[in-house]
């Protein structure tokens, strides 16, 4: 992972970034926020700012450019409660709070989503493009379809806790190493497990043990019997 270019921002133990992923460079990912399974954000050009109760679906891409000619900063800045689809693709753009982006939707350089606007599914939003508050738009390019009511901006920001919730879940309970251990409460057996814990838990006897190693380790199952 390459360092920061400036001094970062404290990290949150409360955000989720699961295995398969690439966050680098000047990410900053704020609370109870997560980035969900071979997704990519890399902050290597211009830093990445997500916030809070935010969630990034599968197989998403976020990156920013080097520079805008607009003169606009060309970094990425997606706020509190906004839910972005799987397979997105991210560029240098600006994502206010309570949106909601659908899957497959590409964002290019310069584009601005005010807050509590919702995008289709699919749809590719040109560089430079403003996207009214509370406002559906859709298309290849995007184009005005209607305005949310009061409903529909309160379902934004309360499926975003949905999310949130559902990527915690994840963490706990599918990834390669699980942490819900840490909810156990630690006993004395736990300190000094039985031996026949131990060698129930291995998964090959004892000959593949000895094919699997070299020879001064081949005694390793004598000392646990």
């Amino acid at each position: 992972r390459r360092p920061p270019r400036s001094t970062p921002k404290p990290s949150s133990a409360a955000s989720d970034v699961y295995k398969r992923q690439v966050v680098a460079g000047e990410v900053y990912i704020a609370t109870k926020s997560c980035v969900m399974y071979n997704s990519v954000v890399r902050g290597d050009l211009n830093e990445i700012n997500i916030g809070n109760s935010t969630t990034i679906g599968d197989h998403c891409v976020i990156h920013t450019v080097a520079s805008l000619n607009i003169g606009i900063p060309s970094g990425v800045h997606i706020g509190d409660n906004v839910i972005v689809g799987s397979h997105c693709s991210l560029c240098s753009c600006h994502i206010e709070n309570d949106c909601y982006i659908g899957p497959g939707c590409t964002i290019l350089e310069g584009a601005r989503l005010e807050k509590g606007c919702m995008i289709g599914p699919n749809s590719v939003i040109p560089p430079g493009r403003l996207i009214p508050a509370g406002q559906v738009w859709a298309g290849n390019p995007v184009e005005y379809i209607r305005t949310m009511n009061y409903g529909e901006l309160n379902a934004n920001f309360a499926f975003s806790y949905d999310h949130s919730e559902l990527g915690i879940s994840h963490l706990f309970e599918y990834q390669y190493w699980p942490n819900a251990y840490l909810d156990k409460e630690s006993t004395q057996e736990d300190l000094h497990p039985p031996k026949e814990t131990i060698l129930s838990n291995l998964e090959v006897d004892e000959e593949e043990l000895r094919d699997m190693y070299r020879p001064q380790f081949k005694n390793c199952i004598n000392l646990l019997k």
